[in-house]
């Protein structure tokens, strides 16, 4: 069957995360990283910031980018 939505697969330090919603950022992150930018995870795509608006962290329920941030507890890490 077919997904209700569009979605992607991340790796985040090591684990592979649903990302589930996400928009432009004007922070463009160093390529194969994430980090917290104003409360928010933002990732490089292309070149350019996306913020990760909400994701599912693998065994987790579906939360929004700023809620997982705050949870991980660190400012930033890589991504695959």
């Amino acid at each position: 069957a077919l997904a209700p939505s569009p979605g992607a697969i991340l790796e985040i330090d090591g684990s592979p995360h649903k990302i589930l919603e996400a928009r432009s950022h004007p922070v463009a992150p160093d390529p194969g990283t994430w980090r917290s930018v104003d409360g928010v995870p933002v990732v490089a795509v292309g070149g350019e910031g996306v913020e990760i608006v909400r994701l599912q962290p693998p065994g987790k329920r579906v939360q929004a980018g700023a809620d997982w941030l705050r949870g991980r507890r660190v400012e930033g890490g890589v991504v695959g």
